[in-house]
């Protein structure tokens, strides 16, 4: 009884973390939206500065979704082509790392931060209350702002009570480097969030019951994970909502495959670096941050060619394959693509 009791509350709290970031997401999106649109119009005739938009606009947003569809509409009207639609992208798997972050921050200071989250959730609550629509919407994002770090004090309250019991602690405990990249692919295709996978890390890291090395192959297959929803959203959307799709899975396979050898062999001295010396909740965000950062930065000067690959790969698995057998799956309203028409 005493363990559904912890289950619920875990349940709980995941669910308010979530719906904090969706609130948030949606409260920046009505104040700024148009402004993040120009910004992502604007910037994007130079691959570096799309990254930096793509990165900008979703930390601010706090959803990779929102920046994408942005995104995913300039394509379809010939605003941007793919290549800078993908710079902008894998700027938005920067941005969403904000949030863990901000978690990691209540795991090292003094002050409880969570404690300021609960100020601006009040703050927010009442500008909900005024008759102005912009007062409204800021006022969402604020409560939904309070709400995730009230999630992730519930969450740590749960997960400590949780130390007790054998299968949950043998989830993080695992050895085995293969196993622990699985395990953050299915917790994150099951949450549908990097963000809230790499909070709960952080959040076990910070209680003792998660070592740093395990975590940053958990982090690995969260990446990979977390692409799948789009995935299954895009195949009733458009050839390029599929391709977008795609390009946002094979950034973080691609990145994953490059970290995972060198973390296997030489896992002991990369996590002993100075920059992840700042404690294991901390070190964590970090390594979440630099993992994308540094796959951003090794994939800019082969872009094109890298975007040619998956543009390849989506017509041979989602086009090709439908036009030989007939069927209309994965296409837009309903038409079968013509030999030579993609």
């Amino acid at each position: 009884m005493i363990l559904l009791e912890d289950l619920f509350l875990i349940s709980g709290a995941i669910a308010l973390f979530l719906y904090g970031l969706k609130i948030l997401s949606n409260g920046i999106s009505e104040v700024a939206g148009e402004k993040m649109k120009r910004i992502v119009q604007k910037t994007t005739s130079n691959r570096l500065t799309a990254v930096g938009a793509g990165a900008l606009c979703t930390a601010v947003a706090q959803s990779s979704v929102a920046t994408n569809m942005i995104v995913i509409t300039f394509v379809e009207k010939g605003v941007l082509n793919f290549i800078s639609a993908c710079a902008v992208i894998m700027g938005t798997n920067i941005g969403t790392t904000i949030t863990a972050q901000l978690v990691s921050l209540s795991t090292v200071s003094e002050f409880d931060i969570c404690a300021i989250g609960g100020l601006i959730s009040f703050i927010g609550f009442l500008l909900t209350l005024s008759k102005n629509k912009k007062r409204v919407a800021i006022g969402s994002a604020m409560l939904g702002f309070g709400f995730i770090f009230t999630g992730i004090k519930l969450l740590t309250e749960g997960v400590e009570r949780l130390k007790a019991y054998s299968f949950f602690t043998a989830l993080f405990l695992v050895e085995n480097p293969l196993l622990l990249l699985l395990n953050g692919f299915f917790i994150t295709a099951v949450l549908q969030s990097s963000s809230v996978v790499t909070s709960i890390l952080t959040v076990l890291a910070s209680i003792g019951i998660l070592k740093f090395q395990n975590a940053t192959f958990i982090i690995l297959g969260a990446n990979i994970g977390t692409c799948l929803p789009v995935i299954f959203a895009s195949l009733s959307m458009s050839k390029e909502s599929i391709k977008s799709a795609v390009f946002n899975i094979a950034f973080n396979i691609f990145g994953s495959i490059i970290f995972f050898v060198p973390l296997v062999f030489f896992g002991d001295f990369i996590c002993s670096l100075p920059v992840f010396s700042y404690g294991a909740g901390r070190a964590i965000a970090n390594f979440h941050t630099l993992f994308n950062i540094a796959v951003c930065l090794i994939l800019l000067p082969v872009l094109k060619r890298f975007c040619a690959i998956c543009e390849r790969v989506t017509e041979k698995i989602f086009f090709d394959f439908n036009n030989a057998k007939g069927k209309k799956a994965f296409l837009p309203k309903g038409k079968v693509v013509k030999k030579g028409e993609i």
